[in-house]
This record gives structure tokens, sequence and C-alpha cells, in this order.
């Protein structure tokens, strides 16, 4: 909890009792309650009045009134045994912060003209209302305008075996030259304080020009910053999500692959509020990954890893559009040894493309070499999440050791 100089923190502090086995309540009740200040020492201490409850348990009720000369910073809430407060045990209960703050005399909003989805917008306009709390607009108030986008995760509850990461580097995605690898930037300001005065009534409106446009959805965050006329800089924010199509990719794979068999995917198009889209054009490509090492000697006997990652584009495997649950169902082979990286590409009805990926790994052709690392770790990936009685569990081991002997 935070608070000011001369407020008052109302405590409840509980004791209860657990019959038949584990922990009871201690032969002599906590006493006092003891207020610490961190840092310097400072202390205050209250009596400790206990009632009991319905639950078998004890409960006690408190307040400190924080004096207007208290020092700022943490305070520290413990009980101790003993009427007095000296000496016995000590039970942490909990704390309280003390810092020196204003109440805001003026509040607003930030906020993107139009609520539609924003899909590959060039430019958005944003409107900017800051009024007395006490009601009236704040007129020919000067404002700061300020944005910035950085990547976005995608997640769906009810799609959460699917991937929807876009894929790595812009030799997988093959980007337009008027898009920009957000996978390399994961965050970036487009708008820095840009000046806005209100007009009479409070309100003013900004453009938010040369949005950046990427392969993977963005967050686009919006803030505007004000001086209060109780002395401080008061900003106010809000996000939306930059699309690059009005429709969301996902891709999902059947754990490892090994060398020569058939694999199994599903490619998923979904509305950008996470329902199925029937009849939107799929494609899936492959892109084969291989990374070549050289470890190098390091002073004091310590050794470092130059990785160097080559890509080999293995065409497209399958295109359809997706039936009524979204989907489009893909049986591939895989021949080539290594990680494959699998691209799906949803197209939506105005030709943008929106891409999702994720990795196999074809096996059982000869060594598999991972990139070094400047470590010794060793990883054991299982290829699903969780296994069933019966079933038959297949792991992938990872180790910077050309060879070793495991006890598994």
């Amino acid at each position: 909890q935070l608070l000011r100089a001369g407020e008052t923190v109302s405590m409840k502090h509980l004791l209860r009792t657990q019959t038949g086995r584990g922990f009871a309540l201690p032969k002599e009740w906590p006493g006092a309650l003891l207020i610490t200040h961190v840092g310097s020492g400072q202390q205050f201490t209250q009596p400790l009045k206990w009632r009991k409850t319905a639950t078998g348990g004890l409960s006690a009720e408190s307040e400190f009134a924080v004096p207007p000369a208290a020092r700022l910073g943490q305070y520290r809430v413990e009980l101790r045994t003993g009427g007095d407060g000296n000496g016995g045990r000590v039970f942490t209960s909990g704390g309280f912060r003390v810092e020196e703050f204003r109440l805001p005399v003026l509040e607003g909003r930030i906020a993107p003209v139009d609520d539609k989805p924003l899909v590959r917008p060039r430019s958005l306009p944003a409107d900017v209302q800051v009024g007395y709390v006490s009601g009236g607009g704040a007129a020919r108030l000067p404002v700061r305008v300020s944005a910035m986008v950085r990547g976005k995760m995608l997640e769906f509850a009810e799609y959460d075996a699917f991937s929807f990461q876009p894929p790595r580097g812009r030799e997988a995605v093959n980007a337009s030259d008027d898009d920009e690898d957000a996978a390399g930037q994961e965050q970036r300001v487009i708008a820095d304080k840009l000046p806005l005065t209100l007009d009479r009534n409070g309100a003013g409106r900004i453009e938010i020009a040369e949005l950046p446009r990427a392969a993977q959805a963005q967050e686009l965050l919006l803030e505007a910053s004000y001086a209060d006329p109780n002395g401080e800089v008061q900003t106010l924010r809000a996000s939306r999500t930059l699309w690059p199509a009005a429709v969301v990719a996902g891709v999902k794979t059947e754990g490892w692959v090994s060398s020569g068999s058939r694999a199994r995917l599903q490619a998923l198009a979904l509305s950008l509020a996470g329902k199925p889209q029937e009849g939107v054009p799929l494609a899936v490509q492959a892109i084969a990954r291989s990374t070549t090492s050289s470890r190098k000697r390091m002073v004091g006997g310590f050794y470092s890893y130059d990785n160097k990652t080559e890509t080999k584009d293995l065409g497209t495997l399958c295109t359809g559009k997706s039936d009524a649950r979204g989907l489009l169902l893909c049986d591939v082979k895989l021949d080539e040894p290594g990680e494959v990286e699998l691209v799906v590409t949803a197209r939506d009805k105005d030709g943008n493309e929106a891409k999702a990926a994720s990795s196999v790994w074809v096996t059982r052709r000869g060594e598999l070499w991972f990139g070094g690392e400047d470590h010794d770790r060793i990883d054991l990936l299982p290829e699903k999440k969780s296994y069933q009685s019966g079933e038959t569990a297949r792991l992938q081991l990872r180790m910077p050791f050309r060879q070793a002997t495991a006890l598994v």
C-alpha cells in the first residue's frame, strides 16, 4: 500500500489454528504491533487485542497514523510476542510505503480516432482530451505526444497448441521492400514529444505519420504528457495493435520428424478476434536451417563459439483454402536433415499477408549440430507436453559434446 505522510493505515491481523496435524497457534500470542522503517530503523509500537473468530482463529485490528514528518520509504509490519513488545518471537505480517505525491488536478485520455482494427495503416490520427477533475476542459493546455511500436506476442486460449510466432529473418518471410523486419527491432520510437495545444474545450487531434509495416503483429503505444497544476508531469497512455493483414495465421506440427517420413501439419486462419475463418488462401513453405560453429580459446582457459546459420529454401509444400474450422491439413515429406522451419502464409481479401512459423527436426540421418553456446548445459526436450500410460516417449538430447555417455 502506498501512503502519504499524515494519512492513516488500517490493518487486520489473523492467526489461524490448524487442527489434527501441522502448525498450531503458539502458546504465547503476539501482544505487540511493531512498525519499523527500513533503512533508518525507526520503530513504532502498539498493543494488540485479539478476539476469536468463527473459524477457530484469532483476529486483531489496528490503525497507524503516519506522522506528518515521517521518513519516506518502506515500512515493515511485524507481530511480537510479549505484551510490552520487548523480546520474544517476531512474526512478519506485511508492509507499506510512504512517499511524496500530490493528487492530480487534471485527468484525460488519448485514443485513436477510429475504433476499427488497424491493418497496415500508413498514419494514425489520435484524439487527446484533458479536463479538470472538478469539471471543465483544460483550455489551451500544451501537450507532448509520443508513440512507440514493439513486437506483440499473439496467443489465443482455444488454440494454445498452435504457433503464431513470425518467421526468423527476412530470408524466411520474403518480405517486400516496404516491409520492415520487426523481429530485429523489438521496439522503436516513431514520434518523440510532438507538440499539441488543446482547444478551449480541452480537446486536440494529432496525426502519427509513417507507421512502420511489418510481417508480424505490432503493439502501438501512445503517450500524452502535460504539466499538471499540482506541479507534477502527468502522462496519459493507450495501446493498439497494428496488424499486417485482416487475418491471423497459425501452424501446428506433430513433434519431431524422422528422415524420409511423412510429416503432418495444420495451417490455421483466424480473424483478428480469434475466430476461425473459412475460405482463406493458405500456403506452407519450408526453410532448412543449418548451423556451423567454430570454437576459440579465450583468456583463462575458457572457450567461446562463433555460430553461422545458413538457410535453404525448400519451396512450397502445400496450398489450399481453410475449411469451416479455419484449418488446412497437409501431409508433407521432409528429406533435408536438421532443422526445418515451416512458414504458413495467410492472405486476406485485400492481398495482405500474415505469417506464422514453427520448426521441426529431421533426424536419423547422421549427426546434427545445434549451435555451440558459451556453457556446458545439456537440454532434454520431449516430443509432447504430456504422455498417457502405454505411450512411447521420444526425447531430443542437445549437448555441447560430440560424444558422451549419459545416464537416463
